[in-house]
């Protein structure tokens, strides 16, 4: 009886020639943006950028204060970092398993060989390629920067540690119901908050520690309970949605949508009363529940930037607050505009004030985890001002929110409407709320003017 061929020869035989086809098609792409003359005239003007930038320039000395700080700041905030980095995971968790296990490596499987044994393959091999990658970052800002190479290489070494210990437990988080998911999100940032209160070194440790449990307890039952179609499903989109193929074929690959998180909640099974703004209401949650990974992402990014403003200090954490309520109020735009040009509410009319206050209603729920981050703040830096300063806070999230949304619902009825001024009092009270950590009193009675001038003006009803 023949024996069969050995796991690597396969395996790498499928990579081999799944990388043969991508690289095709890479360069069907390429040949629709570019062609050799203009491919040619490219490679000259970037080398000249480089030489003229990196070599003939005085690159370091030009930035040298910039590297000063990042070297300062890396060295201070190490253990800080090291408590952030599992947030990443986490919220990839929601979307990807963490190690790509495609058709290709499930139909292998079918063979006589191990299941486990293909997927360790993928990991490794993930593994390595970040190791490369790394690499190469590394020694280009080891060679083009004054930082000193035992930062680089010890910031190296602390991403490849966690992008291997993660890689457990984020395949089984991945697994597990959208509840959880969001409650390991919550937890990890409840984690950081400790360690920015407390000592960031023993959480770090202790959050190390943690992980290596759960690599443990989980490593003995990694395949257990895997819906291999959903993970099947989000390797093969990892592996073939290529953003310049897409592009030069004007063609975007969609992730299929093979479960709903709708079928698992028993509220959404129960009769439904057409009436009042409960339509609105249940409109509006199907479909931010479509696009719950994009308002998870947004979640993720503010809040992280709120972190990162919070350990820069007092003063900056007031301009990430600010920065934070003007991107998620925008991204709330977003959201509301995308909606009238899908489905059926793109055909027929609707009470689009009512529509307006049930969006609205749903974004503020959806903003609580953003408490997080400013809970910390409070904690931290407690005074007599933060009950005023949380007043502050909401006062302007939802200035911000009416205005924007008013805005957008005039210009979805193709209604005439001048909100120059509301907008005015918006940056304005932006700019307030950006400065409150130099003039406090000021800076708050201004605010609450402006709250007051915009809730007596008459605003626009729409039918």
């Amino acid at each position: 009886m023949n024996q069969p061929a050995s796991l690597h020869k396969a395996y790498t035989f499928i990579r081999r020639q799944r990388m043969r086809k991508k690289i095709k098609l890479y360069k069907m792409a390429l040949g629709v943006f570019i062609d050799k003359t203009i491919a040619t005239y490219l490679l000259l003007i970037g080398g000249y950028t480089f030489v003229s930038v990196f070599i003939l320039g005085d690159f370091q000395e030009t930035f040298h204060d910039t590297f000063v700080f990042v070297e300062q700041f890396g060295q201070e905030r190490f253990w800080l970092i090291l408590t952030i980095l599992p947030i990443r995971y986490v919220n990839q968790a929601f979307t990807k398993p963490g190690v790509i296990f495609s058709s290709s490596e499930f139909q292998l499987a079918m063979l006589p060989y191990k299941r486990l044994k293909i997927w360790l393959y993928s990991a490794v091999v993930k593994w390595l390629s970040q190791l490369v990658i790394l690499s190469v970052v590394g020694a280009f800002i080891i060679w083009l920067t004054t930082l000193p190479a035992m930062l680089v290489l010890a910031y190296i070494g602390l991403i490849m540690l966690y992008n291997i210990i993660m890689t457990i437990p984020q395949w089984k988080l991945y697994q597990k119901h959208l509840i959880i998911k969001i409650g390991a999100v919550i937890l990890v940032g409840i984690v950081n908050m400790i360690g920015v209160l407390t000592q960031p070194v023993l959480v770090g440790v202790l959050l190390l520690s943690v992980i290596l449990v759960l690599n443990i307890i989980w490593g003995r039952k990694l395949l257990a309970d895997v819906d291999w179609k959903k993970v099947t499903e989000a390797g093969d989109f990892a592996i073939w949605s290529m953003l310049l193929v897409n592009r030069a074929s004007g063609i975007t690959m969609k992730q299929d949508r093979l479960y709903s998180i709708f079928e698992k909640i028993k509220l959404f099974k129960e009769p439904f009363l057409y009436g009042g703004r409960a339509i609105y209401r249940r409109l509006w949650i199907l479909y931010l529940g479509k696009n719950y990974q994009l308002l998870l992402q947004l979640l993720g990014a503010v809040i992280a930037l709120m972190f990162v403003a919070l350990y820069l200090g007092d003063v900056y954490f007031h301009i990430g607050v600010a920065i934070s309520i003007y991107v998620y109020t925008q991204s709330a735009v977003a959201f509301f505009t995308r909606r009238f040009h899908v489905d059926i509410v793109q055909i027929l009319p609707w009470a689009l004030n009512d529509y307006k206050d049930a969006f609205k209603e749903w974004m503020l729920y959806i903003s609580i985890p953003l408490f997080i981050p400013i809970s910390a703040y409070a904690v931290s830096n407690w005074s007599f001002w933060i009950p005023l300063i949380f007043l502050l806070y909401g006062s302007v999230f939802l200035l911000s929110l009416e205005i924007v949304l008013a805005k957008t619902v005039s210009l979805v009825a193709k209604e005439r409407v001048n909100h120059f001024g509301n907008e005015m009092l918006l940056l304005v009270a932006l700019i307030c709320l950006a400065v409150i950590g130099y003039v406090p009193v000021v800076t708050f009675s201004f605010v609450v003017f402006l709250w007051v001038y915009f809730k007596k003006r008459k605003q626009p009803k729409f039918a």
